[in-house]
């Protein structure tokens, strides 16, 4: 406490006090308060309080920082996509922001239910899961950008998912990240020690064994190609038909993180590789966010033997969000008559993230050079 003396012959009382703020997250914040009171000669007195002041710290989640660098990945593309319009622009599904919003509540909402299933707070496993949804989306625009980051794009798409499944968890961030790898994928714990530990993924390890056995359409294993895209990658020299049609032919095709490219196709085979490596990225996802627990808890229901084949193995053969978007898209060709397998929302951001434009006055065709 001071006093001082204005002008006009007022005596001013200045007290100076410290008003702790609670804040989350953070130690008790002392903030300086002034008050100021004035006793004038002509007899009114005055108390003018000025204003506190908070130092609002950056935030220090690591899902949240990393959320943020997906978000700023995003930001080059947006503007030739707007400077150059499409016949479909008008479309909500044409646009990038829709799918990162998309993206960002598939980990927001599924850590947020999760979370509440559990009696855990919501609010941490919805701000996390919507962190972990975006940095899942830049790993799968970094896929369809370019054929180099590929396996950079699946890396931060497997950090991604692991961030939201974390959060939906309850734990650290880092506690437990999946990356994939071919055949399965790699769980990294990176708590008080770094754990490692390999696991086979049940479905991918199916389909490869059913492909190489069977090696329908002629398939032949592309060594170099499944190394560069740490995923097993057939060709198919008799070329391929779509899914449910026995003439149109297709491209490239994928089954849980198996893909089969036709040596036909007058599309170049980089960039329909690209496309197809947009879904690996989708089922990836999948996989973390729900089959690989929705198997372990399966497992855990074997006794002794299923519990010790759960830790080479994950039975990964449940995959909801692949259930719900074929779903989707037999409720499109039902309502629409369009294709069950073009219109679905996966079929949708592969194209897009892909960099594959509409280039039939109807949108249905689509070009990638």
């Amino acid at each position: 406490m001071r006093q001082t003396e204005r002008e006009d012959g007022a005596r001013c009382m200045i007290t100076s006090l410290s008003v702790p703020v609670p804040r989350p997250s953070w130690p008790a914040y002392l903030a300086p308060q002034c008050s100021l009171h004035c006793s004038s000669p002509y007899g009114d007195a005055r108390d003018v309080p000025t204003p506190m002041r908070f130092m609002t710290p950056l935030p220090r989640r690591p899902s949240v920082v990393l959320a943020v660098i997906a978000v700023l990945m995003t930001v080059p593309r947006l503007a030739p996509a707007q400077a150059t319009p499409s016949p479909a622009q008008g479309l909500v599904s044409e646009s990038q922001a829709f799918y990162a919003v998309v993206n960002g509540a598939i980990g927001g909402v599924s850590a947020a239910v999760r979370a509440w299933h559990g009696h855990r707070s919501v609010r941490a496993a919805l701000i996390g899961g919507t962190a972990g949804g975006l940095v899942t989306y830049g790993g799968m625009r970094l896929i369809g950008e370019s054929t180099p980051l590929r396996v950079p794009g699946l890396m931060l798409t497997g950090l991604g998912a692991s961030l939201s499944r974390n959060a939906a968890a309850g734990v650290p961030a880092l506690s437990r990240v999946v990356l994939p790898m071919p055949l399965g994928s790699l769980e990294l714990g990176l708590g008080d020690s770094v754990r490692t530990r390999y696991r086979f993924s049940a479905s991918s390890l199916l389909m490869t064994s059913l492909v190489a056995l069977a090696r329908p359409s002629g398939t032949s294993l592309d060594l170099g190609k499944s190394l560069a895209s740490l995923t097993p990658v057939f060709v198919a020299r008799n070329g391929l038909h779509v899914v449910g049609s026995s003439d149109a032919s297709a491209a490239g095709q994928q089954f849980r993180r198996v893909v089969i490219l036709s040596e036909q196709s007058n599309k170049p085979l980089d960039a329909v590789l690209r496309h197809e490596s947009v879904h690996v990225a989708q089922e990836l996802r999948d996989e973390i966010l729900f089959s690989t627990d929705i198997g372990d808890a399966l497992l855990a229901r074997g006794g002794p033997i299923g519990k010790r084949l759960s830790r080479v193995m994950s039975l990964d053969i449940v995959r909801p969000l692949n259930l719900l978007d074929g779903g989707l898209g037999l409720t499109m060709h039902a309502r629409h008559g369009t294709s069950w397998v073009r219109d679905t929302y996966s079929e949708r951001e592969a194209y897009l993230l892909s960099g594959e434009r509409p280039c039939s006055a109807d949108g249905r065709t689509r070009c990638s050079w």
